[in-house]
């Protein structure tokens, strides 16, 4: 069962960095200048803010994990430690991701609802 649990947090860990790392790819102005039209544009702003909101989930699911690990042990053990440090990096490119979207929604016209 153990076993299983650990194999389950490895690969949920490897999932979350490479979608934290996707998302904390900077946006050039050639990407913004790549887009055809406003809707891509908005539907890009949108990708990026659902991006945002999901990692936001996933860094409150990893504190919530941590705090759980800490309790059991009675400490803050080192599985504790990896989740929280995970945590911050998956809050760090979910405030990327809506930078980035930020960015975008700034080339879109004001009075233009997406």
């Amino acid at each position: 069962m153990e076993h299983r649990m650990m194999s389950f947090i490895g690969t949920l860990m490897a999932s979350l960095v490479m979608a934290a790392g996707c998302s904390t790819t900077s946006m050039d102005n050639s990407n913004i200048a790549a887009a055809t039209n406003y809707k891509e544009i908005g539907d890009r702003v949108a990708q990026y803010r659902q991006r945002a909101s999901e990692l936001r989930s996933a860094a409150a699911r990893l504190e919530w994990e941590a705090g759980r690990f800490a309790a059991q042990a009675g400490k803050v053990s080192e599985q504790a430690q990896q989740k929280m440090e995970l945590a911050k990096q998956t809050w760090a490119a979910a405030d990327e991701a809506d930078a980035v979207a930020r960015e975008y929604r700034k080339q879109l016209p004001h009075t233009m609802v997406y």
